[in-house]
């Protein structure tokens, strides 16, 4: 009988230590189950839970979860003809990648990330699946297991290299669609703790460079750069972005709209002399 739990297996090496790598949607009742089991682990770098691959922790697992057949020649992929077809082109994959010269790091990356997703739609074969099975992937082990945007993109990217140079199938990648840009919050600095920081700098240099980029809301390269010329003796202002092309203004401003920054460009001088510096509170 062919088994209704979500849960699917895989021989895994951790170390030198043969394990029974345990794959699911997000479930936190399987996990309370799974913890039961005599040294289970979870694993960062498979993203899964494992067992050791002993009689002793599968017929544990047998009894947490009385629906899963576990029979060793179905359950593991390493003696169907799905895996090996896994394993050669997750070769194919990396080979190519490697004649690409792209780094070790995005070659790791791109290849684990289509292992994932293949082994997570078995028995679908590579030439079978379609958009569809990626957004029932991104939805059902992604966003199921909480992982980040990055991840999400990484996966994508993946996915999308590998059927474009190794399947050449019918999966239409063009509809992988990547997540919203995640927009964080930046950490703000209370007035305290500012002048705690500023207070703590003995080296009169430091203090200085630390005061203006609080002060003027300077970058790190606006005050590596700044010149004595900078400086208006007469009126005092401080000229950092002069000459600047409004385009670039826009794209560090982060304003969406040409329009928005504009507005910034036809403050009047006598405007700017009025505005307070943070700086002047503490």
């Amino acid at each position: 009988m062919k088994s209704e739990t979500p849960i699917k297996t895989n021989k895994c090496k951790h170390g030198k230590e043969l394990r029974l790598q345990l794959m699911f949607p997000f479930n936190k009742v399987y996990i309370q189950k799974i913890k039961q089991i005599t040294d289970a682990r979870w694993s960062n770098s498979l993203k899964s839970w494992h067992i050791p691959y002993t009689k002793d922790a599968i017929n544990q697992l047998k009894t947490l979860f009385t629906e899963l057949d576990l029979k060793t020649e179905e359950t593991t992929f390493a003696k169907t003809t799905q895996h090996s077809e896994i394993v050669e082109l997750i070769g194919k994959y990396r080979q190519w990648m490697e004649h690409k010269r792209y780094s070790r790091n995005s070659i790791d990356a791109y290849t684990d990330a289509v292992k994932r997703f293949l082994t997570f739609l078995y028995p679908k074969r590579a030439n079978e699946i379609e958009a569809e099975d990626m957004v029932g992937f991104v939805n059902e082990y992604v966003i199921a297991n909480n992982y980040s945007f990055s991840y999400q993109n990484q996966i994508i990217n993946g996915v999308k290299l590998f059927y474009k140079e190794v399947i050449h199938a019918k999966l239409d990648i063009e509809k992988l669609q990547r997540p919203r840009r995640e927009h964080k919050l930046p950490n703000v600095l209370s007035k305290d703790e500012v002048k705690m920081i500023l207070c703590s700098v003995k080296n009169k240099k430091h203090y200085t460079m630390l005061s203006l980029i609080y002060a003027c809301g300077l970058r790190r390269s606006e005050l590596i750069n700044l010149k004595p010329e900078n400086i208006d003796s007469k009126r005092h202002p401080l000229l950092i972005e002069n000459g600047t092309d409004l385009r670039y203004i826009q794209e560090l401003l982060g304003h969406k709209s040409s329009k928005t920054t504009e507005i910034y460009t036809h403050v009047t001088e006598k405007s700017l002399l009025k505005i307070k510096s943070p700086f002047d509170d503490l």
